[in-house]
């Protein structure tokens, strides 16, 4: 074989090892965003859960994985392995082999960190979705919000976030503060029964003391701009003075441990 013939082959190729590099480049960004929130999660299980999977993923050679995934749809399910699958079992084991890799990376940086690296991604990949579902007709970062499945995605470069349930439900104020949890840089908010993530910033300056005399840990103030702050430590205890501004717009936020609501009064 003469070395045109070598590079002439090598540049055959190239094609499938660029498809290769990029949905795997793709896919294990994603996948190791989802998962790094899975590993971050107050959920012990699931916190457990994503830590082995990491370990298992991290601590194997890839080659063996690549093997597991191609060779156990055979000996497991009795699957007959296709010529066309060869090229789906690289791209599923070279995914979840780096999204674990990814997954340590995020888990070492800020959840703000993490989010700028998404949206960056959905500016330069087109990701944005104005009205998203798990058909996934675009990729999407997967959440499990107190055991049901969620997704997140960009609606627009504008950084406003959308939240929505695998399965139809109704969004309650323990969703929304364990959101607000997950991603503290954003205020949490609804937009009719539509999820929305946002920077919103409030005057933080302290107008006027509104507490109950009977709350012991928490505690109500008139911000400027016509807005009602409340800040809890125990969420139920916030969750019911929230009962009591039935109708207003509430942004929902979390720092330094305590569960925060912002009314803005019309």
């Amino acid at each position: 074989m003469t070395v045109m013939q070598i590079v002439q082959q090598l540049f055959g190729s190239m094609g499938i090892t660029m498809e290769i590099f990029f949905v795997t480049l793709i896919t294990s960004l994603i996948l190791g965003l989802g998962l790094a929130l899975i590993r971050m999660s107050k959920n012990p299980i699931l916190s457990v859960i994503a830590k082995f999977y990491i370990s298992v993923m991290r601590g194997t050679p890839l080659m063996l994985q690549l093997l597991v995934v191609y060779f156990g749809p055979f000996f497991i399910f009795g699957m007959q392995i296709t010529p066309s699958y060869r090229l789906k079992a690289v791209l599923i084991g070279f995914a979840l082999n780096y999204a674990a890799y990814f997954a340590e990376i995020y888990q070492k940086q800020s959840p703000e960190a993490a989010t700028d690296y998404y949206l960056d991604l959905s500016k330069e990949l087109n990701l944005f979705n104005p009205v998203p579902s798990f058909d996934e007709h675009k990729p999407f970062i997967r959440l499990n919000l107190s055991g049901k499945s969620y997704g997140f995605c960009y609606e627009n470069a504008d950084e406003v976030a959308l939240v929505f349930a695998e399965h139809l439900e109704v969004p309650t104020a323990s969703i929304l503060f364990e959101l607000a949890q997950v991603f503290p840089q954003y205020k949490v908010y609804l937009e009719g029964t539509q999820i929305k993530m946002a920077k919103v910033d409030f005057d933080e300056e302290v107008l006027e003391e509104l507490t109950p005399e009977t709350q012991l840990l928490s505690r109500v103030t008139k911000l400027k701009g016509n807005v009602i702050k409340l800040a809890s430590f125990n969420q139920d205890e916030l969750v019911e003075l929230l009962s009591q501004y039935k109708g207003q717009t509430v942004y929902y936020g979390f720092a330094q441990r305590e569960c925060l609501a912002y009314i803005v009064q019309k």
